[in-house]
């Protein structure tokens, strides 16, 4: 650990292509959710997490970029356009996963030290 050490990540440009492709993360976030409860505050559980993440990836992702596109688009028009039309297609990759959220099975967790599952029983 050094508290001094200062990290830049280069901002990389979203394009459609990278926004359909990012919807898939929508199943790992919702197996997080689920195993762990991520979404709610430490200490406390999420509930209902295939839900709220459907809700995420369907609604409050797509309507903050929406909102943020709304706000920029009198500095700066042509990157807002462009930005209603990322939030577009980050809403229809949403609505696209919602039943793969709500649906998929959610594996037990293996642990990677001893491969024991979470039931105890010993992975293969």
């Amino acid at each position: 650990f050094v508290s001094e050490a200062v990290v830049y990540h280069p901002r990389r440009r979203r394009t459609a292509v990278s926004c359909w492709k990012a919807r898939k993360n929508w199943q790992y976030v919702q197996l997080l959710a689920c195993r762990h409860g991520f979404l709610g505050w430490p200490g406390n559980t999420t509930a209902r997490p295939r839900l709220r993440t459907a809700v995420c990836a369907a609604v409050t992702l797509p309507a903050g970029r929406f909102i943020e596109a709304v706000r920029r688009l009198p500095r700066a028009p042509v990157d807002a356009l462009r930005g209603l039309g990322l939030a577009c297609v980050d809403w229809i990759g949403g609505v696209v996963m919602v039943p793969t959220i709500l649906l998929a099975p959610v594996p037990p967790h293996r642990s990677q030290i001893d491969g024991a599952d979470k039931r105890g029983a010993h992975a293969p």
